[in-house]
């Protein structure tokens, strides 16, 4: 499995860049939207996991380019008010808010990267 996890926060792509390339195998890390975007324009992922505080680019727009590609998008999300505006406009395939374990998104990934992001949207908590 090839997943894309982007996130601003340098240590946290370091960490779960780690536990899920032990995981799922080859996951790349990239720290800002444009990245995320070039990425996904020229190679092929199994997911991306998306930060939605990410600099660079509107997360609803970012979530819409990707799921356009037939990925599968898990948001991670920090307040009630960001799902609410994402599940709106144009929901992601699952959630997790912070802060969640690596179980939980070892969970979503395998929930997720099999279906197609028609399917809808499920809420997963960063509470065990």
């Amino acid at each position: 499995m090839r997943i894309l996890l982007a996130a601003p926060d340098r240590d946290l792509l370091e960490c779960y860049g780690k536990i899920l390339e032990a995981d799922f195998g080859e996951t790349v890390t990239v720290f800002d939207g444009a990245q995320v975007i070039s990425l996904i324009l020229s190679e092929y992922f199994d997911a991306v996991i998306l930060d939605c505080d990410i600099p660079l680019a509107k997360n609803t727009k970012l979530i819409e380019r990707i799921r356009g590609r037939g990925i599968p998008v898990i948001a991670l999300i920090n307040d009630p008010v960001s799902l609410r505006e994402l599940s709106q406009n144009t929901p992601a395939n699952a959630y997790l808010y912070y802060p969640f374990t690596p179980r939980e998104l070892s969970a979503a990934i395998l929930n997720t990267a099999g279906n197609r992001p028609e399917k809808g949207f499920e809420t997963v908590t960063g509470n065990e």
